[in-house]
């Protein structure tokens, strides 16, 4: 059966992609929708191309779809297609993928300036939530360590807020964090840098660098 499916999904045609996009649309399984918009659109973008008002639906709620995934390898291929090919001319959006990308904060308004553009059927969905999840991950990836202040002016949000969402995180194991509330630290648990490859060592240092310069700016202003 597993074998079944898997050959399905691969000769679905356009039609048929767009039906199973928009029924996911409607359930909110939005990470079963940016799937199926992304080979909608790697796919048949020529079909689609001749469409015009039907593309730029689709691609909002690629776009959309994909900001709500879960932060992982599979949300950096979507925005990774996305930022790169040309075709999609995905200009409104870009700046706001680029820094989820690369792993830079996100604020809310960053999410509101582009809201004009969210499709109906996205526009339930909570993305302050989302906005934090992705945040926190960011911070995870450049400090082990966190004080609560240094929390609240990243994240600009009460630390009570923080370490609720924080917490729900841990539980649903989307970060590896301990609260010590104490001391008054956030704990982040991270992969042993010296099990990375060079480039992916590079791209961290490089990171934790721009962080660090956003963290200076944060604490002075």
């Amino acid at each position: 059966m597993e074998d079944g499916d898997k050959k399905e999904k691969k000769t679905l045609s356009f039609t048929e992609l767009v039906t199973r996009a928009s029924t996911a649309d409607s359930s909110q399984k939005f990470p079963i929708s940016a799937n199926y918009y992304f080979i909608i659109l790697s796919r048949h973008y020529d079909t689609l191309a001749k469409n015009k008002s039907q593309f730029e639906e689709i691609i909002k709620k690629f776009i959309f779809s994909t900001i709500l995934l879960p932060s992982s390898a599979l949300k950096e291929r979507m925005l990774g297609y996305a930022i790169q090919n040309d075709n999609l001319n995905i200009f409104k959006y870009k700046t706001l993928l680029e820094k989820m990308l690369n792993y830079q904060l996100v604020y809310i308004d960053d999410i509101k300036a582009i809201m004009p553009n969210c499709p109906e059927s996205h526009q339930q969905f909570d993305y302050a939530k989302c906005v934090f999840e992705h945040d926190v991950i960011a911070l995870s990836k450049v400090f082990d360590n966190l004080r609560f202040d240094s929390a609240e002016k990243f994240l600009k949000m009460k630390i009570e807020d923080i370490l609720n969402y924080t917490f729900k995180m841990s539980a649903e194991k989307k970060i590896n964090a301990t609260i010590d509330e104490k001391r008054k630290f956030i704990f982040f648990e991270k992969e042993a840098e010296n099990m990375l490859g060079f480039d992916k060592q590079i791209q961290t240092f490089c990171l934790k660098a721009k962080m660090l310069s956003e963290y200076i700016k944060a604490t002075t202003s």
